[in-house]
Parts: C-alpha cells; sequence; structure tokens
C-alpha cells in the first residue's frame, strides 16, 4: 500500500467526525456516520496493519533532524491493529451508552476524533512526531472525562490535565537529551547490531541514564505508575465508554507503548540491561502491581476496584519491558493485547450495572447474576482472563512473562515474579468476590427495588461486552495463531 495514504487513518475520523458534528443532521443519523466512519477506518487501518508500506511518509521537515515523519513497523502494527478491533465495538457501546444523554454530540465528536490520534501514537516513526499525538491525547480525551460537568469531573479534568502535562514536560526533557546529546530520535530495530547505540553515550553514561528515566516517568504518568497513579482512579466520575478508552485502549496504553518504543525503538537494550535504571524501572513496576491489586481488593465502588486493577496490569506491561530483552518485549505486547479485551468487557459490563441498573457498590450486586445472565457470564469470562486463569488469554501473557523474568535470571526479576504471583491471589479475591456475590447472595432488602427491575440491556450493549468476553476465551484456547503472529510482526524474536 501507497506511503502517501499513510496519514489517512489519522485525518480520516478527525476530519469525519467534526463535519458530522456540525452539519444539520437527525442525532440518530450522525450516530450512524459516525459508527460507519469508524468501521471504515478500523478496515483501512488494518488493510495498513495487513499490508505494510515500506517506506516512511516525511509530513513536514522542521530542520534536518526534527521532522513529522508516519511509517508502520511490527510494534506500531501490533498497537494500531488492536485499536482498529476495538474502536468500532467501543463506539457501538456508546450509542447504546448515551442513548438518552443531552448533548451528546460533542462527545460523540471527540470519542471518534480519539481514534485518530491513537493512531497517529501508533504510526508514527520518530520520538517528535510520538509526542506531538501523545500531547494532543491529553487535550482531545479532556473533554470526555470532564463530559458530566459536576465539580467531580471538573476537579478530576483539572487533575488529569495538570499531571499529564508534568508527565508530558519530564518526557520532553528526556527527549531533548536523547536527541540533542545522543542523536537518538528516529524509530530503529535496536536489536540489529549495525544500529546499536552504544559507541554515542561513551563517557556520558550518566547523563543518559537520566534522560531514559525521564521518558519512563514522564509517559509513565499515563500509564499510571506509583505514585502517579491517582488521575486514574478520579477519573472514574467521567461516563463508562471513557473509562473504557482511559482503561483499555488509548490512554493508558499510549503511556506503555510509549515507553515501549523509548526502549526498543530508540535506546536499544545492551546499553540498559544490568544497569541501576533498570533495577530502579522494575522495582517500580513490581511495586506498582502489588500497590494496584491490593488496593483494589479494599475498593468497594466497583468502577474505582477495576481502575486500581488497571494500575496493576498496566505494570505488567512494564515489569515485561524493563526486562530489557527479547521475550520482555514479546511479553509486553502480548498482556498490552489481552489485557485490552478483557478490561474493556468488564468496564462494559460496570457501565451497564451502574448507570443502567443504578448500581455503584459491590455489596449491590448481590444476586444480580440471575437478573443478568449474560453479562454475568462474560463478566466471568473476562474476570478469569484477568486473574490468568489457564485457558484464558490473561494466563498466557502472564506466563510469558513470568518465563522472561527467571530468563533474566536475577533477583530484582525474580522480585517481579513474586509480585506477578501476589498480584494474581489479590485478584482473584476482587474478581471473585463479585462473583460470588452475583450468583450465591440473595438480593439486598435496601436495593430491592433496583434488583427487580434490573435486566440485560440491549443489543448495543451486549455485543461489544460478549464479543470481548468470548475473546478473552478464545485467544486462550486457540493462542498459537495469535502468538505465531505477533512473533512475527516483532521480527520472530522467540
Amino acid at each position: 500500500m501507497s506511503n502517501y495514504l499513510l496519514f489517512l487513518p489519522i485525518l480520516f475520523p478527525i476530519l469525519i467526525a467534526f463535519i458530522i458534528r456540525v452539519c444539520k443532521l437527525n442525532g440518530k443519523y450522525k450516530e450512524i456516520l459516525n459508527l460507519v466512519s469508524v468501521i471504515i477506518n478500523s478496515l483501512l487501518t488494518l488493510a495498513f496493519v495487513i499490508f505494510p508500506p515500506s517506506e516512511s511518509l516525511c509530513l513536514l521537515n522542521l530542520t534536518d533532524k526534527l521532522s513529522f515523519t508516519l511509517s508502520l513497523d511490527g510494534i506500531g502494527r501490533i498497537f494500531a491493529g488492536m485499536v482498529a478491533i476495538l474502536w468500532p465495538f467501543a463506539y457501538l457501546y456508546v450509542m447504546g451508552y448515551m442513548a438518552h444523554e443531552d448533548k451528546k454530540k460533542n462527545y460523540a465528536m471527540f470519542y471518534v476524533m480519539t481514534f485518530g490520534v491513537v493512531l497517529g501514537i501508533s504510526f508514527s516513526a520518530n520520538l517528535v512526531t510520538m509526542y506531538f499525538f501523545y500531547e494532543l491525547l491529553t487535550f482531545i480525551t479532556l473533554p470526555l472525562i470532564m463530559y458530566p460537568k459536576t465539580k467531580e469531573a471538573k476537579r478530576a479534568g483539572r487533575f488529569y490535565l495538570y499531571i499529564s502535562l508534568f508527565g508530558s514536560t519530564l518526557a520532553l526533557v528526556g527527549i531533548i537529551i536523547l536527541m540533542a546529546y545522543f542523536n537518538m530520535g528516529n524509530f530503529v530495530d535496536v536489536f540489529n547490531p549495525e544500529e546499536l547505540l552504544t559507541n554515542k553515550i561513551f563517557g556520558r553514561e550518566r547523563t543518559f541514564r537520566i534522560a531514559y528515566l525521564l521518558t519512563f516517568f514522564g509517559f509513565g504518568v499515563k500509564s499510571a505508575i506509583f505514585p502517579l497513579h491517582g488521575w486514574l482512579p478520579r477519573a472514574g466520575v467521567a461516563p463508562t465508554p471513557t473509562t473504557a478508552l482511559l482503561h483499555a485502549v488509548a490512554v493508558v496504553k499510549a503511556g506503555a507503548f510509549a515507553i515501549i518504543r523509548v526502549i526498543y525503538s530508540v535506546i536499544g537494550v545492551e546499553v540498559l540491561r544490568n544497569s541501576n535504571v533498570q533495577i530502579i524501572t522494575m522495582l517500580i513496576a513490581s511495586f506498582t502491581i502489588v500497590f494496584g491489586s491490593a488496593m483494589a481488593m479494599k475498593q468497594m465502588h466497583v468502577k474505582r476496584r477495576f481502575a486500581y486493577s488497571t494500575i496493576s496490569n498496566i505494570s505488567y506491561i512494564l515489569l515485561a519491558a524493563t526486562m530489557m530483552s527479547k521475550e520482555g518485549l514479546y511479553a509486553a505486547m502480548l498482556h498490552l493485547i489481552f489485557h485490552s479485551f478483557a478490561k474493556i468487557s468488564i468496564f462494559f459490563i460496570a457501565g451497564e450495572t451502574l448507570e443502567k441498573a443504578n448500581v455503584t457498590y459491590v455489596d449491590q450486586l448481590d444476586g444480580f447474576g440471575k437478573k443478568m445472565p449474560i453479562t454475568f457470564a462474560c463478566f466471568i469470562l473476562a474476570g478469569l482472563s484477568i486473574i490468568g486463569i489457564p485457558g484464558f488469554a490473561g494466563f498466557i501473557s502472564k506466563y510469558e512473562i513470568i518465563s522472561s523474568a527467571f530468563k533474566l535470571n536475577t533477583w530484582y526479576s525474580i522480585i517481579g515474579v513474586v509480585a506477578l504471583l501476589i498480584s494474581a491471589l489479590l485478584t482473584a479475591g476482587y474478581v471473585l468476590t463479585i462473583v460470588i456475590r452475583a450468583y450465591f447472595k440473595k438480593p439486598n432488602h435496601y436495593n430491592i427495588t433496583n434488583y427487580n427491575q434490573a435486566k440485560d440491556c440491549n443489543y448495543k450493549f451486549i455485543i461489544p461486552i460478549a464479543t470481548f468476553s468470548i475473546l478473552s476465551l478464545l485467544l486462550g484456547i486457540f493462542a498459537n495463531p495469535i502468538l505465531n503472529l505477533i512473533s512475527n510482526l516483532l521480527g520472530g524474536i522467540i
């Protein structure tokens, strides 16, 4: 496919969403047009993923060293393909969820626009381009968080904005150091010995490692690493389609993807492996894994419980990525994908029960398994994948993370394994508690009205929920094709 079309999947949803918003059409027609545009863009993106252009596309040369350039390598194709598969189902859910909301036209516009911005991150060919779309993602998702326009939503939005800008400032300083001092900026194959950049850091190792830490913590803000995680639970005040977007598809995954890019497409693992900065980042990821799971176990508010679950699971990805190995990269990309399918389903279920059945807390779910059989059957499938039960997708990615940690065979990688095992036990606790309450407890008398009115919602809810829950199982049972595909996209690293 021609490289001149690379910008189309990024530009199309942004332009079409704006045009649909300003057109004087019936609301239902606008919803249908938005859905059609998302489906078309997903198909176009998947076409690029399957048939990537061999050359990059330079959009703008700022200087001899700075340019806005698009390209699509193996890592970018994996991320773009995941986003393209998730987004049409997510927008179908938006249509059902926002059906009776006022002022939903702006919400739909920003939701569709975000699709293009996230693809911009995955299509980037260098740090400058990725950073531009990464910053744009903050501002395009801010209206989605603040949509309810309540005081709590506005506070959550401001906090998200401030801490995101703080993180992006750290990342920008790190990027400037990498580009100015070490001439690192374009994405390359760092596993190719001819492209290793170790000779560029001789005598300036401390500066180099400071730059790496700045980018790790800067991009780590959106990945909600400890202690920069506070924005994610607060963002739970946003509508559920937004929280699903934040947790499963766009924001936290964009942060993890950016860190993966810095390590595996810019710096190179050879110059970081066995260094103090590797130890620091791996220990932070390990601590965040346990912290997120422990906090999730304490939460009775359903959305906050799974917000902390996301904090934990994103650090699974970061733990694998910071192992600085081919196996670590493979495990990180696997968990980035498999966690997305299960977590988006769980948040869609949370939205169906919280907003449509008027249930907010875990102890209000008693007996709901019988009233909403399809919904809670899907929750079991997605929940078992999050736990990492054999036969589900989550088990495979967690197994690969543990395997890569044992292969690294250092004291800090073993701490990572211990953190994963502790997290698995805690995850089983906070997931299965909901299952037990939904199926084996009688409904609370103070919640009996909501219980009597509860039922599975219409197809706009059920199709996305069921699709991703079933995929969480199928990807675990029939894993080999997807494992081989990811391995090939990453250059056959295993």
